[in-house]
């Protein structure tokens, strides 16, 4: 049961930091302008809707990318302890089971290798 609290608990966690740091890159970029060169201002956008700016476009300029780099290393470590604490549940949940294995080093190894290569990715 304490892995499944865990587990829940990053899983919002995994959501909120990378949500709450693109929407604060966001509105620095489109309603700050004085922190930015003028051709990396945005006029005031709502991406979600019309796709007038993409995430890369908000967050590659200097004062933004101080937010959002430094909250994807914080996604990358969240996303590789969410793939530990699962392994050790389904080691808890079927500790018998034949499958177990190959299930655990599938769903252990491309979970650690994802969150990595999403950590490498962003930098």
């Amino acid at each position: 049961m304490e892995n499944i609290n865990k587990i829940r608990k990053l899983s919002i966690w995994i959501f909120i930091v990378p949500f709450i740091s693109l929407n604060a890159c966001l509105i620095l970029i489109t309603n700050f302008h004085q922190f930015f060169n003028l051709e990396h201002v945005v006029l005031p956008t709502i991406p979600y809707i019309d796709g007038g700016v993409s995430i890369s476009r908000t967050a590659r300029v200097f004062p933004t990318y101080l937010i959002f780099k430094p909250a994807m290393f914080i996604t990358a470590f969240f996303l590789i302890q969410y793939w530990r604490f699962n392994s050790d549940l389904m080691g808890k949940i079927s500790p018998y089971l034949n499958y177990k294995k190959i299930f655990l080093f599938f769903w252990y190894w491309f979970g650690h290798i994802s969150s990595f290569t999403f950590h490498i990715f962003r930098y």
